[in-house]
């Protein structure tokens, strides 16, 4: 039984772990009971309002407003209380709790279905259940996936593909992201070097919320990741979307030069020689994925190659649209083109 197809999963048939189910199902019993009481208080209201004559349609629209703000309220309160639940659960009853989400929500909500994917994917990484860890990858609905949460998906399946020889997976595409946090942070700081002091200053100070960090910050991100956008720009970047801040922050930190969250020591470049199967790795010229860091995955997979956009930053699908989608195209024979403007390999004569 596949856990994470909502089709085949048993609930009954799966050994759950007793203290995240208990913990899982008294969150929905209580918002269940919450609006229960609110549409109950509601109804008397309107019934009180309907005998004293005092009826007026505007004042119950009013008061209904009132009650569907409660319990939006009531929902954020207990979500509030269930992060600070799970901060003391272990591993496994971190899993179950997102599991037993994802199975009330994930059929309804590809987005909050992504969510809990990521959660169970990255305990079940933890406790070295690699099968476990690419069934949930695979449920994942990459379209509706936010943006934060590509860099914690491709790192997990990087992460399964060194720990699991896996003999369905045929080949990576490793594009713009790392092997070493700290080598991240490390070429982040460099980068920064280059900035005016003053920018320097507002980003070495730590202070997040200030003005002159906030636009000292977007500079970077502009240099080196993406924007400003304009009528030109794919249409995937400029339309609407929920930015995943709180996702990015856990996992990340609250910038791309300071990693303090969950994946602060994410440190594979010294195992990358275990992964045996072709590897094509994508990275521009002013990326966030400095060419130090693209090499280093690059000298680390026997089987790689690596593939510099110029011109290009960290979202080089958008600096250079149609030579990314190029690059893996699908072929008529079912393999992909590998297209691109420098290609780095021992063929060539580089090293």
């Amino acid at each position: 039984m596949n856990i994470y197809n909502i089709d085949q999963f048993q609930k009954n048939e799966y050994f759950w772990n007793p203290v995240a189910k208990r913990r899982a199902r008294n969150y929905f019993i209580k918002l269940g009971v919450g609006v229960a009481l609110i549409f109950a208080l509601y109804g008397l209201l309107g019934y009180f309002l309907f005998v004293t004559h005092a009826f007026v349609t505007q004042t119950l629209w009013g008061y209904g407003a009132a009650m569907v703000n409660l319990a939006f309220g009531l929902r954020l309160a207990l979500n509030a209380g269930s992060r600070k639940q799970t901060r003391k659960m272990s591993l496994d009853e971190k899993h179950d709790y997102a599991l037993y989400f994802y199975h009330r929500h994930g059929r309804k909500n590809a987005v909050l279905g992504n969510f809990y994917l990521v959660i169970c994917a990255q305990a079940d990484v933890c406790q070295q259940k690699y099968e476990l860890a690419e069934q949930a990858l695979e449920q994942i609905v990459m379209e509706k996936c936010k943006a934060d949460q590509l860099k914690q998906i491709w790192l997990l399946r990087l992460i399964i593909a060194i720990e699991k020889k896996n003999s369905r997976l045929k080949s990576l595409i490793l594009s713009s992201t790392l092997s070493s946090s700290s080598l991240w942070a490390k070429e982040q700081h460099r980068m920064i070097s280059f900035m005016s002091d003053d920018e320097q200053r507002a980003i070495l100070s730590e202070d997040y919320d200030s003005g002159e960090y906030q636009l000292a910050n977007e500079h970077y991100m502009q240099l080196h990741c993406a924007g400003p956008f304009d009528e030109d720009t794919p249409e995937c970047v400029r339309r609407e979307k929920k930015a995943g801040t709180r996702a990015y922050l856990i996992g990340w930190g609250p910038n791309e030069y300071t990693p303090l969250g969950t994946l602060k020591d994410f440190e594979y470049t010294n195992r990358l020689h275990e992964i045996e199967v072709p590897a094509l790795i994508i990275s521009g010229t002013n990326d966030l994925c400095t060419p130090l860091v693209a090499k280093t995955m690059y000298d680390g997979i026997k089987n790689s190659k690596w593939h510099l956009m110029p011109a290009c930053r960290h979202m080089c699908f958008v600096d250079d649209h149609d030579t990314r989608f190029k690059m893996t195209r699908p072929r008529r024979d079912g393999g992909r083109d590998a297209i691109c403007v420098y290609r780095i390999g021992p063929e060539n004569g580089t090293n």
